[in-house]
């Protein structure tokens, strides 16, 4: 674990603490700029019928890219659930 110990803990807790806000997306860019390069993220959950819904969205460029795939993602049709048991 070594490779974490210059670890910014202090980001990474805002990150955490600004879950649900909408300054989430770039305050999760900004604690893991060090160890992962990125420049865009989209956090998409998903329902119980597998349904995608975009819970932030950040682009360290200008414009919001990120936002833009992610509603995109979100709009796209997902398979039925009832369709993901059957192929099991």
């Amino acid at each position: 674990m070594g490779e974490y110990r210059d670890l910014d803990y202090a980001a990474l807790g805002r990150a955490i603490q600004s879950l649900g806000e909408p300054d989430f997306a770039h305050a999760l860019l900004s604690a893991m700029e060090p160890f992962v390069p990125v420049d865009h993220l989209a956090v998409v959950v998903f329902d119980y019928e597998f349904a995608a819904h975009l819970s932030g969205a950040g682009s360290r460029q200008p414009g919001n890219v990120a936002l833009e795939a992610g509603r995109l993602y979100e709009r796209a049709l997902l398979p039925p659930r009832s369709w993901c048991q059957a192929t099991r």
